[in-house]
């Protein structure tokens, strides 16, 4: 039998070459319009999202690209960060409508641009432990909860950028449930109010 050895730094790139999760680009949303979150042609890796990733949506697409689907499950610790902006002058729409489908990031950031973001969840769970909406400077995001949708977040962060007062930026629940654990940060000029 013949074997065959390797140096340390040559074992180790190729461990880390093929270890379970790791990816050389993070996964950037690509298309179609409306597409399934959960078709691996929709990604610029050729692969869903996994656990552990730092997603992009909306920065890599077409300006025909302007929404996509989000019909998938995630457990454990969900996707490391997902990043939710539009690369043109339209807004970039990530739907859940989808019963039983579930979202978990660590961090979750929309509108770091000022053409727009919108999360819209109407079914399923969502799970943040920190959500930036409309944060940075000139950035818009909104978070739109309603239907039979459940969004749970650590901490929330809302229009903390120049563009605050201008109405970009929010969290509009018009049906659903929603936690808020840890904190809750609106900026100077928005309002808040609810029943």
């Amino acid at each position: 039998m013949k074997t065959t050895s390797c140096s340390r730094p040559l074992c180790a790139a190729l461990l880390l070459a093929f270890a379970g999760g790791a990816r050389a680009a993070a996964p950037g949303y690509i298309g179609p319009n409306a597409g399934l979150w959960s078709a691996p042609t929709s990604w610029s890796t050729a692969a869903v999202p996994v656990i552990g990733d730092d997603v992009t949506v909306g920065n890599n697409t077409a300006a025909a690209v302007t929404s996509a689907v989000f019909n998938t499950v995630y457990g454990g610790a969900g996707m490391n960060s997902l990043v939710i902006n539009a690369a043109t002058a339209s807004t970039f729409t990530v739907t859940q409508s989808g019963a039983g489908t579930a979202m978990i990031a660590q961090t979750l950031t929309l509108g770091t641009t000022t053409f727009g973001a919108v999360y819209d969840q109407t079914n399923g769970t969502a799970s943040f432990t920190t959500a930036n909406i409309g944060t940075s400077p000139n950035g818009q995001g909104a978070y739109l909860l309603g239907g039979s949708g459940a969004a749970t977040f650590g901490t929330l962060n809302v229009g903390l950028s120049a563009m605050a007062v201008n109405g970009g930026n929010r969290v509009t629940q018009t049906g659903g449930t929603s936690t808020v654990n840890t904190a809750l940060n609106i900026a100077t000029g928005l309002t808040t109010s609810g029943a």
